[in-house]
């Protein structure tokens, strides 16, 4: 035998049942921009933090100082995920 007060909240719950919105963020045009120029930034961010360091011992002949210098200027960045340069105003 069920237990009527068990019927009534199923049927009550049913009721106040919150729209599920208007769908799947596949079919919205601004979250796919979104979603795809922050998909072109990271890899461009990583393409950066590998190439850099090449760059300093390929082109500049770069020495440990100097390569420590590099490292030591993307710090910040892979930290707080901000450029170590001061934004201009």
């Amino acid at each position: 035998m069920a237990n009527p007060g068990l019927a009534g909240s199923r049927e009550r719950s049913t009721e106040s049942r919150p729209n599920p919105g208007p769908g799947p963020l596949s079919g919205n045009r601004d979250f796919l921009k979104l979603w795809a120029g922050q998909g072109i930034s990271a890899f461009g961010s990583l393409i950066t933090r590998t190439a850099l360091p090449w760059a300093a011992i390929i082109a500049l002949q770069a020495g440990p100082l100097e390569m420590g210098l590099v490292s030591a200027a993307q710090l910040p960045a892979a930290c707080w995920g901000k450029p170590s340069a001061p934004s201009a105003p």
